[in-house]
């Protein structure tokens, strides 16, 4: 009769997948025990996709001693040219001569960094170089400070570009530049340069 049954070999099937199926554990859902082993195992498995990773709320980060260390400064600012105003600040506790302060500039969006040279008061300070456009609408800053504030002055206090040698040959010039140069005389002059593959007319 077994040999005659055309679905013989679709039951057999069937019965070994039933008989390799691992027995379940049945557990109370309600049980506070099973629920924290639950929720610890997603918590574990989520964090291996990076799911959650630790993002502080403050823009505060601290790396290694030759790092920057960047945090929110207190209060709101405007900027007139060179003059920063501040709105309940306190840039005499908070800020050295020499720091930089970091802005998100309300019209363009962009962020943008000025080395601090003066404090006046708590309320006033100089900055090395005006804004790309003055804010008159006030706006949150942030505290550039740490040992590499000078590396990355003198990172930024350069120009690169490439110059050809012989046939199939270049290589990279790297010059120094007056830190009271925008951007726009910066391109200008890489602009100048044929070989800039960084730098399209």
């Amino acid at each position: 009769m077994a040999e005659n049954d055309p679905y013989s070999r679709v039951r057999k099937l069937r019965y070994k997948n039933i008989i390799k199926k691992p027995n379940r554990e049945i557990t109370n859902v309600n049980d506070p025990e099973t629920k924290k082993t639950s929720s610890n195992n997603i918590n574990i498995e989520e964090n291996k996709l990076g799911l959650y990773d630790s993002v502080s709320t403050e823009k505060q980060t601290e790396f290694d001693d030759n790092k920057l260390i960047i945090k929110k400064g207190q209060g709101r600012i405007i900027s007139s040219n060179t003059t920063v105003k501040g709105f309940h600040t306190k840039f005499q506790q908070e800020l050295n001569i020499g720091d930089m302060i970091e802005v998100e500039h309300p019209n363009t969006l962009i962020t943008e960094r000025r080395e601090v040279i003066n404090i006046a008061s708590d309320r006033t300070l100089i900055i090395d170089r005006e804004f790309s456009s003055d804010f008159v609408s006030t706006t949150e800053y942030y505290i550039v400070s740490g040992n590499s504030v000078n590396e990355y002055k003198e990172k930024n206090n350069t120009i690169s570009y490439r110059e050809k040698q012989g046939l199939f040959k270049y290589k990279t010039v790297v010059k120094s530049i007056d830190l009271n140069l925008s951007r726009e005389d910066v391109l200008d002059i890489r602009a100048k340069k044929q070989r800039d593959k960084y730098c399209w007319i």
